[in-house]
């Protein structure tokens, strides 16, 4: 799916826009940080919720095969979809997506 910008906030930046109603109002829901060496099966694992913050070593849910990522987990408050955004490292290069 494609991600979408809205440009018209001069302070903030850009906001990003629902893939679903193109509401721009989403809010964090879960936020999960994956950490490894280039190809290893475990690493560091964090994943931060409303009043909560775990740890572990697992890579499962990882949104790159060999490196870094970052999902953070979103509610839409026009709609209730709930897209995720994904940052994930592959050969030196970053992406970025909202699925």
């Amino acid at each position: 799916m494609r991600m979408t910008f809205n440009l018209s906030h001069p302070i903030h930046g850009d906001s990003l826009q629902c893939p679903a109603c193109m509401g721009t109002n989403l809010s964090h829901r879960q936020i999960d940080v994956f950490e490894r060496e280039e190809d290893c099966a475990t690493g560091l694992h964090a994943c931060i919720t409303q009043s909560t913050v775990t740890v572990d070593n697992s890579q499962e849910n990882n949104p790159s095969p060999r490196r870094n990522g970052l999902r953070i987990a979103l509610q839409c408050e026009n709609c209730q979809a709930t897209p995720e955004l994904i940052v994930s490292q592959h050969k030196g290069r970053t992406f970025i997506n909202l699925v």
